[in-house]
């Protein structure tokens, strides 16, 4: 069973957009960029401009996306609201920014082409310097262990 919330938004959402709670307890488009923005709440099923009550599916099958690729895990991007579909493509979204750090969130598993198992991870703060990538303590690993017991492959 979905687990549904509905929040007010803050900005105008889509439905697919990946979203977060300010403290003010209004909806906006997550983002990997800052740890504030990068604490998912879920994806927006309905769309909606400033003040609308949007629906959020938290930890269920979202099934309306698509260029997902089976069995892969699927990241909040750097992009407000926008999922990247492996960790690779992250990593090469974070690299083509300004930026030298970024929070890596797992939202799930891609289950099809367009639907996504969704089990959001607490953001994990990574800094990206010169295509390496560096953990708060100053190493740089070969994988990350996420929380459900799989890995993020870091080299090749």
């Amino acid at each position: 069973m979905a687990s549904l919330v509905s929040f007010r938004a803050g900005q105008a959402i889509a439905a697919g957009d990946a979203v977060t709670i300010n403290a003010s307890g209004l909806l906006y488009k997550a983002s990997a960029l800052e740890e504030r923005t990068s604490r998912v709440v879920g994806l927006a099923i309905t769309a909606g401009s400033t003040n609308d009550l949007i629906t959020v599916n938290k930890d269920s099958y979202f099934a309306a996306l698509s260029g997902l690729t089976p069995g892969s895990s699927v990241y909040l991007s750097v992009t407000s609201g926008v999922l990247s579909p492996s960790y690779s493509d992250w990593i090469n979204e974070v690299q083509s920014t300004a930026t030298t750090s970024a929070y890596v969130t797992n939202l799930g598993r891609s289950v099809t082409s367009s639907g996504l198992s969704i089990e959001i991870s607490k953001p994990v703060f990574l800094n990206v310097i010169g295509g390496s990538i560096l953990l708060e303590g100053g190493f740089s690993p070969g994988y990350l262990l996420a929380e459900d017991g799989s890995t993020i492959d870091l080299e090749g």
